[in-house]
């Protein structure tokens, strides 16, 4: 091949090294060449980009507009929700999504409850409280829903002493209680209704469909002119009202949907003894009953908090105002796992009740961690739950099990000492010594 030479334009031919006219070596002609492409190559890629400089402002545009085209859409359509909407999906929230705890495939249980008293301080000076701040009880249960079999275990303790511990064994169609440290045999009764604790739990099937129907109706009879929207701290408040002027109307076109319900119907006589004539009659009895005793200032008020465009559930307030007695329960959000409740019910309480609930559960398991405050005294309470994971139920040597109905006056007394000689009973009772005396003399036991 041949080439020019970059000095002096002498045609090199392929079989010279070096420019026969000038002497300037092929190799340096050759890499003087690529170096005029690269920057030829790079002058053009210069050209083509900003050639394509408009293209990519448009395409840039488009996709803001798009951008800000759907940002104003959500943002319309979100303004555009009612407070009846809202209200349905915050019932949807707090009421109408059940717990799957008892799901009608359910064929194992296997849990545990513990409640115990988390903060007495502000009662010190009560000598029971101060006992029962030290007080645990645990009940552990497992349940076998194909063999009709279960277990459960329940011990109450005192500062980690035992106070009283019982195991219950369901098998046979028999109830066998042993009281540990109590009674050295199996206490036997025959339970007449024993399959009944084995029926198998369809009330999650009958919950959806029954507060699904609820929906249905609280959707065709509520009408918009019920709520009100307004915006308070970046919060959207709904607020629905029945009052005096239009409960009897709310109440009754409840009533009727209801009633008009096949699937309402069928499932409430599925889940109780009444009939479908029987539950009928019950609407219609109410229907013409009816009475509006609603005060001029009587209210039931239903308060929703949402946030966001997508109008996530925050807060949920159920205020009731009936002849003096005022009611108020709110539910708030505070994150998917943690819940607060206020309860307050002037006839009741002189002071709101508040409960802080934490639920985690999924398919096979369920938690509650539930802390509340009675008179000053908060409690806590564990509730913990496997599901559809085969228990191991012992199964205990019933041989020699005594049958109720064969305990003897001198077997009670006999129980009785021993359960005063529990540790946890006699460090209760402040006793260092046997209370044999105390208990042998009190006269005769009627059982």
């Amino acid at each position: 091949m041949e080439i020019k030479c970059i000095n002096c334009g002498t045609i090199i031919k392929s079989n010279e090294n070096n420019c026969h006219n000038c002497g300037t070596s092929i190799l340096e002609i050759q890499r003087q060449i690529n170096k005029e492409k690269i920057e030829v190559l790079e002058i053009d890629n210069h050209i083509q980009k900003r050639n394509n400089l408009p293209v990519y402002l448009v395409i840039g545009i488009l996709v803001l507009i798009a951008g800000l085209s759907t940002w104003f859409y959500f943002n319309n359509k979100s303004s555009e929700v009612t407070p009846k909407e809202i209200f349905i999906t915050a019932l949807d929230e707090v009421l109408f999504k059940p717990g799957n705890i008892f799901k009608e495939e359910n064929n194992f249980l296997d849990g545990t409850l513990t409640n115990k008293i988390i903060d007495a301080s502000a009662v010190a000076d009560d000598e029971i409280i101060e006992i029962f701040k030290d007080i645990i009880f645990k009940l552990d249960f497992k349940m076998d829903y194909i063999d009709k079999e279960g277990f459960l275990s329940f011990d109450a303790s005192y500062k980690d002493l035992e106070v009283i511990k019982a195991n219950v064994y369901l098998n046979d169609e028999h109830l066998n209680i042993y009281l540990n440290n109590i009674y050295d045999k199996y206490l036997s009764y025959h339970m007449v209704d024993y399959d009944e604790l084995f029926i198998q739990s369809n009330l999650n099937k009958y919950y959806e469909t029954l507060t699904r129907e609820l929906k249905k109706a609280l959707e065709e009879v509520l009408k918009e002119e019920y709520f009100n929207k307004e915006i308070i701290d970046d919060y959207v408040v709904s607020t629905f009202v029945i009052n005096q002027s239009n409960n009897e109307k709310i109440f009754k076109d409840i009533i009727i949907y209801l009633k008009n319900s096949d699937d309402f119907i069928s499932n409430i006589t599925e889940f109780t003894s009444y009939t479908n004539e029987e539950i009928i009659k019950e609407f219609d009895d109410v229907l013409l009953n009816y009475e509006n005793k609603f005060k001029e200032d009587d209210h039931i008020t239903i308060v929703i908090h949402t946030k966001g465009i997508l109008h996530d559930f925050n807060k949920f307030i159920i205020e009731a105002k009936r002849n003096e007695r005022e009611q108020e329960l709110k539910v708030t959000k505070i994150d998917n796992e943690n819940y607060k409740i206020d309860y307050f019910d002037n006839f009741f309480v002189e002071e709101p009740t508040s409960i802080n609930l934490n639920i985690t559960s999924d398919i096979n398991t369920f938690k509650l961690i539930m802390s509340y405050i009675v008179d000053d005294i908060e409690f806590q309470l564990e509730y913990n739950l496997n599901k559809n994971i085969a228990p191991n139920i012992e199964k205990p040597n019933l041989t020699d099990r005594i049958f109720f109905s064969d305990i003897t006056d001198e077997d009670f007394e006999s129980m009785m000492i021993n359960f005063s000689n529990n540790p946890g009973v006699k460090a209760i009772m402040g006793l260092e010594e046997n209370p044999q005396d105390d208990f042998s003399n009190q006269g005769d036991f009627e059982f």
